[in-house]
């Protein structure tokens, strides 16, 4: 890891939320923005530390970065609770890849799941009292639901084909997740219990990560249909599917995920091969922004709860 590159950068983002600081006090006066906040959302993400990958929390507009874990394991996966209060992510520090959470500060990191089979991709249910989650402890990947404590998992897909991805409907009634139980990587809707899964893209080319929007109308995905990943985002009944990043090879673009007001779509994107960075844009495929660049490889960007 390159740390003057990663001082001089760090430098840069301060200096930029200065001026950030001061065009939110001018908003604050009456010159017109189109949203306001007390203080920016946060964005949860994974970065590539040397041989591992460690947790960092950043502004928004990418600035205050902090790192929330350390040590010789890798923490990835980061997922915001409903409250903001918790952060639920993989880590491997005990062996294999185990689900654990922790505050929003990096305190209090507590291991949720003991098995001998890896867990990973956690994901808070809205009310934050549940977390789904996928395991290979049946021999495949499933998707499993459990308290927020890690008691009493369920797994609700049982299917023999691989199944992974979940995300909640902001009812928390339903939850879309990805499965190639049709023969490759398709996007499907299931409720909360596992029962009802229907297919919702049905396309030739891989779909995967789907991120539902606050409003539930919607759903962001990755998808391999043009070539190359890129995000799209469809009705959430699968009709009107639209590429909102349209980047050309070798761009590849995934892990999208809603700002909680709607506003803004974050994803993790690839414009230099074996360098991963954050991005965000609007649903509209508009105003496109590099958030980070810093460090070489940066990953699984997801907002916070909800606004303060």
């Amino acid at each position: 890891m390159n740390t003057d590159r990663l001082s001089t950068g760090l430098k840069e983002r301060a200096a930029r939320g200065a001026v950030y600081a001061l065009l939110l006090a001018f908003c604050g006066m009456g010159f017109g923005c189109m949203r306001m906040y007390d203080e920016p959302l946060k964005i949860a993400y994974s970065c590539n530390i040397g041989p591992v990958y460690q947790i960092f929390v950043m502004d928004e507009n990418g600035e205050s970065v902090s790192m929330l874990t350390n040590g010789a394991a890798s923490n990835l996966n980061p997922s915001w609770s409903a409250d903001t209060g918790r952060i639920v992510f993989v880590s491997n520090r005990d062996g294999n890849y185990e689900i654990y959470s922790m505050d929003a500060d990096g305190k209090d990191q507590r291991r949720l799941t003991a098995v001998s089979a890896p867990d990973y991709t956690p994901t808070w249910s809205p009310d934050g009292r549940r977390i789904a989650f996928v395991s290979d402890r049946d021999g495949n990947q499933e998707i499993y639901i459990m308290n927020a404590d890690g008691t009493g998992p369920v797994n609700i897909t049982n299917d023999p084909d691989n199944d992974s991805g979940p995300s909640w409907s902001p009812d928390g009634r339903r939850i879309a997740f990805v499965s190639d139980r049709d023969g490759n990587q398709e996007i499907y809707i299931m409720n909360a219990d596992g029962t009802g899964p229907v297919n919702i893209t049905n396309h030739s080319e891989n779909d995967s990560a789907p991120s539902w929007s606050p409003d539930g109308r919607f759903i962001a995905f990755e998808t391999r249909r043009d070539g190359n990943s890129e995000i799209y985002v469809m009705r959430a009944d699968g009709g009107m599917p639209t590429n909102i990043t349209n980047t050309p090879l070798p761009s590849d673009e995934s892990r999208p995920s809603w700002s909680p007001d709607g506003e803004r779509i974050v994803f993790s994107g690839q414009t230099v091969p074996g360098q991963r960075n954050i991005y965000s844009i609007r649903p509209d495929g508009t105003d496109r922004r590099a958030l980070t660049g810093v460090i070489e490889d940066e990953d699984y960007p997801c907002f916070q709860g909800k606004p303060r």
